[in-house]
């Protein structure tokens, strides 16, 4: 194992045994040459990778706001209907779409690079002296499957306010819910200081609390003033300890 993987920080440490370096270089080459070879790919690759993911996230941010919209129900009793907006996909969109860009990226390598690029990706291995190859794939795997899985449930997460009653589709959650506006026992806008946001809570007699801190929508200041009227119950006005 390299010295940068022995003696580097700690995190460095642990992410070579997790992706140990098993490649040496090619018969005949140092590291120093492949360095001046690939350097300039190195630059390269990293403007690819940038201007890739710009459009990469701005496209998968179009198609999730689509994906979302589609997936809004018709509620004739809905007095107000609150959904994750439009900022909240930027979030999935960019994992997604960082993956995209890698894709591509190692893709144009393959195309423009000798051997499939696979020289390149040998000193890069060597050159970090762990399996970055490895490291990334795995990170990509994660990110796809993550983002998804957020996109997928965030599109049904949603609130709505009806004259009489609640319904509430959770974050995480393949089911609705209804309370009656009686069954609410308090509301609570919570100011973080140190974080510098507020977190809406809305507790329940027979279920968990409802909050801006696990779900993705948000109430406006006339949602809330709705709930708070026809729930009868004040919005408690705290700081976070």
């Amino acid at each position: 194992m390299s010295q940068l993987s022995v003696h580097g920080p700690l995190v460095v440490r642990i992410v070579a045994r997790l992706f140990p370096l098993r490649q040496t270089l090619p018969p005949g080459k140092s590291l120093e040459e492949l360095k001046r070879t690939y350097l300039k790919w190195e630059r390269i690759n990293a403007l690819e990778f940038i201007l890739l993911a710009i459009a990469a996230v701005y496209a998968v941010h179009a198609a999730l706001v689509w994906y979302g919209a589609k997936q809004v129900r018709s509620d004739p009793a809905a007095v107000f209907v609150l959904r994750p907006g439009p900022e909240f996909w930027y979030f999935p969109a960019s994992l997604l779409g960082c993956v995209i860009a890698g894709v591509l990226v190692r893709l144009l390598n393959r195309a423009m690079l000798p051997e499939g690029g696979r020289e390149f990706r040998c000193y890069s291995n060597v050159n970090a002296g762990l399996n970055v190859s490895g490291m990334f794939g795995a990170i990509a795997v994660v990110a796809v499957a993550f983002g998804a899985l957020l996109s997928y449930f965030a599109a049904s997460n949603e609130v709505l306010l009806r004259q009489n009653d609640m319904m509430i589709h959770r974050l995480w959650s393949f089911n609705d819910e209804t309370h009656s506006y009686t069954d609410i026992t308090a509301i609570r806008n919570i100011h973080n200081p140190q974080e510098n946001h507020d977190d809406f809570e809305i507790d329940f007699a027979n279920d968990e609390p409802w909050t801006t801190h696990v779900e993705v929508v948000f109430f406006t200041a006339q949602e809330m003033d709705f709930l708070a009227r026809r729930s009868g119950k004040p919005i408690q006005q705290l700081v976070a300890q």
